[in-house]
């Protein structure tokens, strides 16, 4: 323990008993049932706790019979467990009902402590195989803070304070390690017992279990009571007394203690007794405020082992509550969030318990009003348990910090709260950001709408553009992006739709809360073709009568690698072949610009180094024509008569 406490313990023990009875008779009432998570009734100042272990077959175990029947003809405040309460084992039972019989109302005859919520189970490895999910159901009484299946809690029953652990996991580093050691000792009760199945220490079938060992010492705890192996042991280490509780049912035979091989001091063990034990039984635990007694009976009712410790009741004020922390608050802004509870206490006060909440919440006590803090008036020195009421005002933002209970002379405590006012935000519109347009510079500022209206901080927002680029380049599609940031009292979520410029817009949560939205614009339009300003058309053999028409020319133009091809097939008009007489013929040839190019109305051509004339055709190509001078005429034949001549 902290050597705060330590000095506690070592002044409690020594034994001034008359104060003790002065500080049971003032506070008795105050000191019934305070802690953190549950209680237990304990009357006239004197605590009775019956202890059973590894119990869980059907009751028609003469064993298990026996030892029910022991303990409810005792007839303590509660019935402790250390696990194993559905044991797998012949006789075999088929339910928790049915397992607990002899505890509850399955059977007649005992004392029902489950219904009476005055029977506090430890999780067992037999419990944990195949029934966890009907041993959270069955025991739904038992505290869910800090875990809600109840693995592990706390729960005071009058003097004693039980720590019940769940020994599956391993301790060491575990939340229930941080859990125990923020949160004990008890200081307002007289007695801290940690409860744990699998026995941290004992030299019988397990030996020391190193995954349960803790510093239990630091923790204040006084005793560990634990089952698992089957045998009735106690042991010592650094000031804890750790008991191995035996067995309150038929379980597997033949094992027990030797006595040796533990890291702790062996004090008692069944095994080694003349004759020696057969571990059937159970522990009684008597508590006062002063003094403790732990003994093992067995299964005919006679005492086989008692430890006995003294105290003395502390003085000093304890201010108690039933919680360190509540889970996350929520709500939408300008509404309560819903309410949470916990309880405070308190004993041995000089003045009143001033509670005090952090801003963003308010608090409340017996159906009062809200506020930001309220004041328990002590009773005869002590505050009785109280519910108090937490919820967040409604103000909008995101809230945390301690709720504080503060009385003269006691330790403060402090339950830690926190929570979020925050409405969803439900769409996002990006508008107004310019197109892409091959040369033109990138917008770099949208407008931005949200519903709600408030839910953004800016109504414009900064666009990025993916590629990065200056100016627009030809063919490319471009992504433009904004990152918006909520408002105070608003956040982003996965349902939020985006819009840019109207269209549905992808959008990324980030993880520090805002929204990034993306949209992909078309391409830009392509690289517009180079013009072609000259054609040159050259070779074609100029008509002569009778001549074969020229069926092939020789094309250049400007820019060089503006056309296709160097050559060009000739068109003639009319198409005559052979050429006449007398007769204009029209050579045509049909050009086609190469790709990156094109003809324009402005393209020149000649033939032959003669101008031509151009058309410029719908399907971009270019037909170039020359008409060419007429053909010679038909020559004169004439036809001479040699008679003629003759005469």
């Amino acid at each position: 323990m902290h050597s705060k406490q330590v000095n506690l313990k070592h002044f409690y023990r020594t034994g001034v008993k008359l104060f003790q009875v002065l500080i049971i008779l003032a506070f008795i009432f105050s000191l019934l049932g305070v802690g953190p998570a549950g209680e237990a009734f304990a009357e006239e100042g004197v605590t009775k706790i019956a202890v059973i272990t590894d119990f869980g077959v059907a009751i028609s175990d003469s064993h298990k019979a026996n030892i029910a029947t022991l303990v409810t003809n005792w007839d303590p405040d509660a019935v402790v467990t250390g696990g194993d309460n559905y044991h797998d084992r012949d006789p075999y039972c088929s339910s928790y009902a049915q397992c607990v019989a002899g505890y509850n109302s399955y059977s007649a005859g005992y004392t029902d402590f489950v219904s009476s919520e005055t029977f506090f189970p430890a999780y067992g490895n037999h419990d944990a195989w195949t029934h966890s999910a009907e041993y959270t159901s069955y025991f739904s009484y038992l505290p869910s803070v800090p875990d809600p299946n109840h693995l592990y809690y706390d729960v005071v029953v009058g003097n004693v304070h039980f720590w019940v652990l769940n020994g599956n996991v391993t301790l060491t580093g575990s939340a229930q390690q941080t859990w125990l050691a923020a949160n004990a000792p008890d200081e307002s009760v007289a007695w801290n017992i940690a409860v744990v199945h699998q026995a941290p220490y004992g030299t019988g079938f397990y030996g020391d279990i190193a995954s349960t060992q803790l510093p239990y010492q630091d923790y204040g705890i006084d005793f560990v009571i634990s089952g698992h192996n089957h045998h009735y042991e106690r042991l010592e280490r650094n000031g804890v007394r750790y008991f191995i509780a035996g067995r309150a049912g038929v379980t597997e035979g033949g094992r027990t203690c030797d006595g040796r091989g533990s890291a702790a001091t062996v004090e008692f063990c069944a095994g080694t007794q003349n004759p020696p034990l057969d571990n059937y039984g159970y522990m009684q635990i008597v508590a006062t405020g002063t003094d403790i007694s732990l003994s093992f009976i067995d299964e005919s009712g006679a005492v086989k082992d008692t430890f006995s410790d003294t105290t003395v009741l502390p003085t000093d004020p304890v201010i108690t509550t039933s919680v360190n922390s509540l889970v996350a608050f929520n709500t939408t802004p300008g509404i309560p969030s819903a309410v949470q509870t916990y309880n405070v206490s308190g004993v041995r006060l000089t003045g009143n318990i001033t509670i005090t909440a952090p801003a963003g919440f308010e608090i409340s006590t017996g159906g009062g009003a809200y506020g930001s803090s309220l004041t328990l008036v002590p009773t005869g020195s002590a505050v009785a348990n109280t519910t108090i009421s937490v919820r967040l005002t409604g103000a909008a933002g995101t809230w945390n910090g301690n709720i504080t209970h503060v009385s003269d002379g006691a330790t403060s405590r402090n339950v830690a709260v926190n929570g979020t006012a925050i409405a969803e935000i439900t769409s996002v519109a990006v508008s107004d950001i310019v197109v892409p347009e091959a040369l033109g510079n990138p917008d770099t500022s949208a407008a931005i709408a949200a519903t709600p209206a408030a839910g953004i901080i800016s109504p414009t927002a900064t666009v990025n553009w993916s590629p990065a680029v200056s100016s627009f380049g030809f063919s490319t599609a471009y992504t433009a992006s904004v990152t918006l940031t909520a408002a105070s009292g608003h956040k982003f979520t996965s349902g939020t739709s985006a819009t840019v410029n109207g269209s549905a817009a992808s959008r990324v949560l980030n993880p520090d809360g805002t929204l990034t939205v993306s949209f992909t614009f078309p391409k830009t339009g392509d690289v517009p073709p180079t013009a072609i300003t000259n054609v040159a058309v050259i070779n074609i053999i100029a008509p002569a009568a009778l001549a074969t028409p020229d069926p092939l020319a020789n094309v250049s133009a400007t820019p060089t690698m503006g056309i296709l091809s160097s050559t060009a097939s000739v068109t003639w008009s009319p198409a005559d072949n052979p050429f006449g007489y007398s007769k204009v013929y029209t050579a045509s040839v049909t050009l086609t610009a190469a790709t990156g190019y094109q003809f324009t109305s402005g393209t020149t051509t000649t033939v032959n180094g003669q101008a031509a004339v151009v058309v410029l055709n719908n399907d971009g190509t270019l037909t170039v024509s020359f008409t060419f001078p007429m053909t010679e005429a038909e020559p004169v034949i004439y036809e001479l008569y040699l008679p003629l001549i003759l005469k």
